[in-house]
């Protein structure tokens, strides 16, 4: 619930930091380091938590919970200590929240690109919520549901996620609306290729291949609607 609030407003935030040209860029940037940080942490949880799950596994969750904690915690207060930024609102009267979601969901309306990509998004997240079941319940069928096996599949596919944000960096997209639809068919490709089989390598294969291709569909659209929807509504 908390996130929701964080993510909009850390997207929102980007466009005041860098220069228009600057921005797929610094979008990538942020990508990588968001999907490094997991990477990390399944690192650090598949040797330490690993370790405490061998030998005291009554305690195992509890541990977890009390370093995930201090983590947020610790991350909390580091934002809170960065500088403000002051959001541009000068040119708008004051208005009330329901004033100001119905203005923005107007907005929305009006804008076909962003409404349908809104849209895919929608039922881009509404098909993926399965997936992330499936996915728990193969392990668990495949693979014996080892704490490891997902640790690696989860691991590469955030590694994959870190290779693919830092190419997209570098790329000179023109289309966004043409590289969300091609990233999105690569991912729902390589979701239908894990399931040949009980195969860990093919797992393996398949999650860095999502990995690479995913930020090639959300970092160039979320660019473009950085740079054409007016920081009141971003």
């Amino acid at each position: 619930t908390i996130n929701v609030f964080f993510l909009p407003a850390k997207s929102a935030a980007i466009p005041n930091l860098v220069p228009p040209d600057r921005l797929l860029e610094a979008n990538s940037l942020s990508a990588a380091t968001q999907s490094m940080m997991p990477l990390l942490g399944l690192a650090i949880s598949a040797t330490g938590l690993g370790a405490i799950y061998a030998l005291y596994p009554d305690y195992f969750f509890l541990s977890a919970i009390i370093v995930n904690s201090v983590s947020f915690l610790y991350s909390g207060a580091c934002i809170f200590g960065l500088p403000k930024i002051v959001p541009d609102r000068a040119h708008l009267p004051q208005q009330k929240v329901l004033e100001d979601t119905k203005a923005g969901f107007q907005f929305i309306w009006n804008n076909h690109v962003l409404k349908v990509t809104l849209l895919l998004s929608m039922l881009l997240n509404l098909f993926v919520a399965p997936f992330m079941v499936v996915y728990i319940a193969a392990n668990n069928v495949w693979f014996g549901g080892g704490f490891g096996t997902l640790a690696w599949f989860e691991f590469s596919f955030t590694a994959g996620m870190v290779a693919g944000s830092i190419l997209v960096g570098k790329l000179k997209i023109h289309r966004p609306g043409f590289a969300f639809c091609w990233g999105l068919l690569i991912v729902g490709a390589t979701i239908a290729l894990m399931a040949i089989g009980p195969y860990f390598w093919n797992m393996i294969l398949w999650n860095v291949a999502a990995g690479l291709a995913l930020p090639y569909a959300s970092v160039p659209i979320n660019t473009y609607f950085q740079l054409v929807v007016p920081d009141a509504y971003r």
